[in-house]
């Protein structure tokens, strides 16, 4: 779906502010460009989760961020956006990736990645550790960065 309105895009900054901290995610983030796609997740016609997809140049996709919010977490919404993205705008012919944190309560999304067979391939270490609460504010820094970025690929059959 294309966020248009500005009241959704207010619903997804929230989502994005109470689970990544304030500013991870601006305005314009949710406003996709012809490469770009967001599929979202309602409950009573509220706003509960999104998956933004970019469609790289060559064969690769990227899964920017998938954000569930936690009182929603659990109950399958992440897995069914990426399901959801899958069934109706995946080509088999692109490989596809995206990085999760990890931090000392072990790698976020590992499981989901796992569950649509990506695989870990590589730790590129703290490489928002320049960005952490300065340019956005995270929820899990101690007293310094401490999260790593996991890449999880699926390369193209």
């Amino acid at each position: 779906m294309e966020v248009i309105h500005p009241q959704q895009i207010e619903e997804l900054l929230s989502v994005s502010k109470s689970l990544f901290g304030s500013n991870y995610h601006e305005y314009h983030y949710f406003k996709c460009t012809t490469n770009e796609l967001i599929i979202t997740a309602r409950f009573k016609s509220k706003f509960v989760g999104f998956l933004k997809i970019i469609f790289e140049k060559g064969n690769s996709v990227k899964i920017d961020c998938i954000g569930v919010s936690k009182n929603f977490q659990r109950k399958e919404i992440a897995s069914n956006l990426l399901y959801h993205y899958f069934q109706n705008h995946h080509s088999q012919t692109n490989g596809i990736y995206a990085l999760a944190w990890k931090t000392s309560s072990g790698i976020h999304a590992k499981k989901l990645f796992q569950k649509f067979e990506m695989k870990a391939v590589k730790n590129l270490g703290q490489i928002w550790k320049n960005k952490c609460n300065i340019d956005f504010q995270c929820p899990y820094k101690l007293n310094t960065c401490n999260c790593e970025a996991i890449l999880f690929k699926r390369d193209s059959i």
